[in-house]
Order: C-alpha cells, then sequence, then structure tokens
C-alpha cells in the first residue's frame, strides 16, 4: 500500500460525504483489517477520551496473536493542541511505526476556534505532527463548500446517483437555491430523498423540502410582484389556516413580514441599479458586492501574515474583520426565479418606497399594539397586501386602520 517515499498515513478533512468515501477507499485497500477507532474530539468541546499517548501506544503495541492488517482510525484532533506538550512533539517521530501493517489515519478538522470569549482560530496546518503527515503521508483535504451553483449541483447529482437516486436538473438547482453552497447541507437533503423515489423531479423537491409555510411566502411574494390582489388574498388566507398556537402564529407573521422586509430591500437596490429585466448575472452584480461585516478574525500572525485569511499587520493576533455578503447566492437565485418581479419594478421608486415603508409599519404595529392580538394583525397584514398590490393610497389606508383598529382593540 506504501511505496519507499510515502506511508500509510493520511489525514481526512472537508465535508462528510467526501471524507466518508475517502475512508471507505483506505479501508477497502487492506485485505481483511481490525480497526481501532480513537475518540480525541475537539477542543472547543472538552469530550475528548483519547489523547496523543493513546496513539503512540497502538503505533508502538504489537498484538502477537493477531497479526491482520491494523488500521487506527483518529477522529477529531489529537490533544494536546500544541507542540509545546512533550506528548505531541513527540507524535512526529513515532510515525515510523506506520507500516503497510498499521495504517494511521486522522479524521478531523485543519483547525479549531478557542473557546470562549476567545474567537481565534487556531490551523493544525503549522504544528509538526500534521506537516510530517503531508510530507510521509497523504493528506485529502475535501471541500466544505462549492465555489459556484453549477459546482454545486453537478456535486449534489453526483450524490444523488451514488444513492441510486437520478435527479433532474431543476430539481438539482432548486436544492442549492434553498440550501446553497454547503455540501454537507446539500447531502442532508441527499440522505432525505434516496428513500423516495428513483427518478426526483422538481415538483418532489418541493413537497419533500419545502415548508407550508415557505410555499405560501414564495408564492405570496410572486403574487405581489405580479400585483395579483385576488391570487395574494387566496396565499394569505392559506397563511392564516395553517393550525398553529397564538404564540407560534405571532412567529410565523413577523418571520412572514422579515421575508417582504428583505424581498422590497432587494427591489429598492434593484431600483437604484437601473434593472427592469433580470438575469442573474444582473443581479448578482449588483447584489454580490454588498456586505456586512462580521467578528473580528483573531487568528495568530505568524511572520506579519494571518494563517487563517492572509491578512498582514503587526501584534500578535489578526485585527481583520470577516466581511460576508450581504445577500447570499440562494437570495439571489429565489430572486431571478420570481416570475413577477419584473413587473412590479416597472413602478418608480417612489412606489416601491413608499411599499416598503408601509412593510416596516405594520411591523412596528404588530410588535407593540397588536403583539397579543390575533384579529389585530390579520386587520394589519391584509390592509397590508392592498397596500403591496397598489389598491389603496398611503393615506387611505391609514384612515381604513384608525376605523378597524376600534373594532378590534
Amino acid at each position: 500500500m506504501g511505496s519507499s517515499k510515502t506511508r500509510p498515513i493520511f489525514w481526512i478533512s472537508g465535508n462528510y460525504y467526501d471524507c466518508q468515501r475517502s475512508w471507505h477507499n483506505i479501508v477497502s485497500m487492506v485485505k481483511d483489517p481490525r480497526i481501532t477507532v480513537l475518540h480525541c474530539g475537539y477542543p472547543s468541546q472538552d469530550d475528548s477520551t483519547d489523547t496523543a499517548g493513546s496513539i503512540i501506544r497502538l503505533l508502538r503495541g504489537k498484538d502477537i496473536f493477531n497479526t491482520r492488517p491494523h488500521i487506527i482510525k483518529v477522529k477529531g484532533i489529537p490533544p494536546p493542541y500544541n507542540d509545546k506538550d512533550t506528548g505531541y512533539k513527540l507524535l512526529p517521530y513515532y510515525l515510523k511505526y506506520v507500516n503497510n501493517n498499521k495504517i494511521l489515519v486522522i479524521d478531523g478538522p485543519i483547525g479549531y476556534y478557542s473557546k470562549p470569549p476567545s474567537k481565534r482560530f487556531n490551523s493544525v496546518k503549522t504544528s509538526k505532527f500534521y506537516k510530517a503527515i503531508k510530507q510521509e503521508g497523504k493528506v485529502l483535504e475535501h471541500p466544505t463548500e462549492a465555489r459556484n451553483s453549477s459546482e454545486a449541483v453537478k456535486w449534489f447529482t453526483e450524490v444523488c446517483e451514488s444513492f441510486g437516486v437520478k435527479i433532474e436538473r431543476p430539481a438539482a438547482l432548486l436544492v442549492v437555491e434553498m440550501k446553497g453552497r454547503d455540501l454537507d447541507s446539500l447531502y442532508s437533503v441527499a440522505l432525505t430523498i434516496k428513500d423516495y423515489k428513483k427518478i426526483i423531479v422538481k415538483e418532489d423537491i418541493e413537497d419533500i423540502c419545502v415548508s407550508v409555510f415557505q410555499k405560501t411566502v414564495w408564492d405570496l411574494i410572486t403574487a405581489i410582484d405580479s400585483q395579483d390582489y385576488e391570487s395574494a388574498i387566496v396565499h394569505l388566507q392559506r397563511f392564516y389556516q395553517e393550525p398553529v398556537t397564538e404564540h407560534e402564529f405571532f412567529g410565523s407573521v413577523m418571520q412572514l413580514l422579515g421575508a417582504l422586509h428583505y424581498h422590497f430591500q432587494i427591489l429598492l437596490l434593484l431600483k437604484d441599479g437601473g434593472q427592469s429585466s433580470l438575469s442573474y448575472k444582473q443581479v448578482e452584480k449588483i447584489l454580490t458586492p454588498l456586505r456586512q461585516s462580521t467578528k473580528e478574525c483573531d487568528a495568530k500572525l505568524k511572520d506579519g501574515v494571518c494563517s487563517k485569511c492572509g491578512w498582514k499587520g503587526n501584534g500578535e493576533n489578526c485585527s481583520n474583520k470577516w466581511h460576508k455578503p450581504l445577500y447570499t447566492p440562494q437570495a439571489i437565485a429565489m430572486t431571478v426565479k420570481n416570475a413577477g418581479i419584473g413587473r412590479i419594478l416597472q413602478l418608480s421608486r417612489g412606489n416601491i418606497y413608499l411599499r416598503f415603508a408601509d412593510i416596516e409599519k405594520v411591523r412596528l404595529l404588530t410588535r407593540t399594539q397588536f403583539s397579543n392580538n390575533v384579529p389585530g394583525i390579520r386587520m394589519c397584514l391584509d390592509t397590508l397586501i392592498m397596500v403591496l398590490c397598489g389598491r389603496c393610497s398611503d393615506k387611505e389606508i391609514n384612515l381604513a386602520r384608525g376605523i378597524l383598529k376600534t373594532q378590534v382593540v
């Protein structure tokens, strides 16, 4: 199995599906192996049951009663987690005991976050143990996220085929639109649909993976964008008919208003960008540059360069701030997919803004005056749909709400 230049030592990391496939490939290369699994856990969870010493003992040990090839699988990162500890320093030295009859597999991430309150990311790539494995063995680093939607669709389709399921491209596209490019999230969907049917179409994904609430919200937004008041009211009634408690109803209303807020915010940005007809590239060009600052990186600097994000600076730790996109690829895809969006973008920016302002007004009313009043919340939503579909002016709806308020309070 090994060659004169390498030993059968492997470090596997990345998404679950590809890691498992690599593991099974390694096992299949060894005839009738016995497997020992060590659980080293993760630093921030304090769940390790084995240490670097456990690995060393297995590497050095011999079983004279069992001469079958021995695969030692280490799940997680072998503690201690830095080269200052004697046991961890010695691990590279004991790799000399790895041979075709004794295989070592590390199944763990390439780094970990320090325990709170620290947010520092510690990469194992700087450790002598990782470097020794990379030099003497093989590092199998699989991606955790696809680079683009096309790559995500291709990967998801191949996973489904490995389960004996054929998924049509529109169905795979819908999954990527909903779940994004995270490969573990896509794998969880593949597990969900693998026993459903042998051929999966788009309608199957909507039945399996889309909740009634999500579908109702999507249909409602499409009707609003098409300025189809009658259809919008039908979808709003479907929303009312879901059997939930009063507390759950309030939570669903806030999610619905949040989705409308998010959508009309995108409409305003597209209007500012001069778009009235849409393609994915046009929308992506406008929305992708918009970013929001999140937490600081806080990883260690080595020779003035961050080991995680590549930021250059002075000091011991990185002070670069992460900037994530304000609008995700799946949000952009769902925007373009909306059949009615071209109609509402024909309105002036002022008209779209008045609709956006009314959404904010209703959000405030439902949180304050009608927070425990279901009839009052329904009145707010009914009148909001009238505004969003252009059936009433702002002045008329305020007058109507003033009259209705006395009847529902």
